[in-house]
C-alpha cells in the first residue's frame, strides 16, 4: 500500500513537457488573442519558448487551458487489501493518461517508470484478471494457513493460478541484503504492454474505433428506457 502510495504520489508530480502541435497552437494563439492579460502574454511566451517555467506557471493556473498543451496522468480507481486487520498483499491502481497527439504511448510508460523508480509498482496481468487474482488470493492463503494443502478446493485454486501465470516469463534482477530479497530489475519478452496497440495514433488497424458507436448505443439503451418510462 504505501509502495503504490508513494507511486502515486510521484505521478501527481510528474510534469511532462509542454507541446503544441498544428491545432493545439492555433487554439493557443486564438486564445491569447481572446483573454488578454497575464494569460495571454504567458501563452506567447509558450508558444515562442515551451520551456519557459514562469510562463507555465502562469498557464497552470487555468487547467482547462493548461491541459490542452501537456500530456497528464490521473490516478482514477484504487483497490487494496481484505480486511481491517490484515497486510495487503497487493494493491492495485488505475492511472489514465490523456496523451497529447504526437507523444507516444511508449515514452509516457517510460516516463512514468522513471518518476515511481519502484521495481515493486509493476503490471504482469490486465485489469480484470489481476482482480479476480487478487479475489482468489486471500482464499488461497486461508487453505495454506490452515493445513488444507491437499484439499480439492486448493488443487482446483491451484489450476486456475498456474493458468493466469501461464505466459508470465523473463529475467528478474534481486539483491539480497541483511535477510532481505529486494528486486531491482525485470525484463520479460511477452509483456502485455504493446505500445502500437496502446495509441491514439495509428495502431495498424488493432482496433476500428467505428466499433465503439454500437456499444455506446448499446450502453445507453437501458438509460434510454428509463428515461422514457419517467416521461423525459
Amino acid at each position: 500500500v504505501y509502495a503504490l502510495a508513494n507511486a502515486l504520489t510521484a505521478v501527481e508530480a510528474l510534469r511532462f513537457p509542454v507541446q503544441f502541435n498544428e491545432i493545439t497552437r492555433g487554439s493557443a494563439e486564438r486564445l491569447a488573442e481572446k483573454e488578454g492579460g497575464e494569460l495571454a502574454d504567458a501563452l506567447r511566451t509558450l508558444l515562442d519558448d515551451p520551456a519557459d517555467e514562469a510562463a507555465r506557471a502562469v498557464v497552470e493556473e487555468y487547467p482547462q487551458y493548461s491541459n490542452m498543451m501537456q500530456t497528464t496522468c490521473v490516478a482514477t480507481m484504487l483497490d487494496a487489501g481484505s480486511a481491517p486487520n490484515s497486510l495487503p498483499q497487493k494493491a492495485w491502481a488505475n492511472v489514465n493518461c490523456r496523451i497529447l497527439p504526437g507523444t507516444s504511448v511508449a515514452s509516457v510508460k517510460r516516463d512514468l517508470t522513471e518518476a515511481i523508480n519502484n521495481d515493486e509498482v509493476e503490471i504482469t496481468l490486465d485489469r480484470e484478471a489481476a482482480h479476480l487474482k487478487d479475489e482468489l488470493m486471500p482464499r488461497y492463503a486461508s487453505l495454506i494457513y490452515n493445513g488444507y494443502w491437499f484439499s480439492p478446493e486448493r488443487e482446483l485454486l491451484q489450476g486456475l493460478i498456474d493458468a493466469s501465470q501461464a505466459q508470465v516469463c523473463g529475467t528478474v534482477r534481486l539483491k539480497l541484503y541483511k535477510g532481505n530479497v529486494i528486486v531491482v530489475g525485470r525484463r520479460s519478452e511477452q509483456s502485455l504492454f504493446d505500445p502500437a496497440i496502446a495509441t491514439f495514433e495509428d495502431d495498424a488497424g488493432a482496433y476500428d474505433q467505428a466499433l465503439a458507436d454500437g456499444f455506446i448505443k448499446l450502453n445507453a439503451l437501458r438509460l434510454r428506457s428509463a428515461a422514457r418510462l419517467r416521461g423525459s
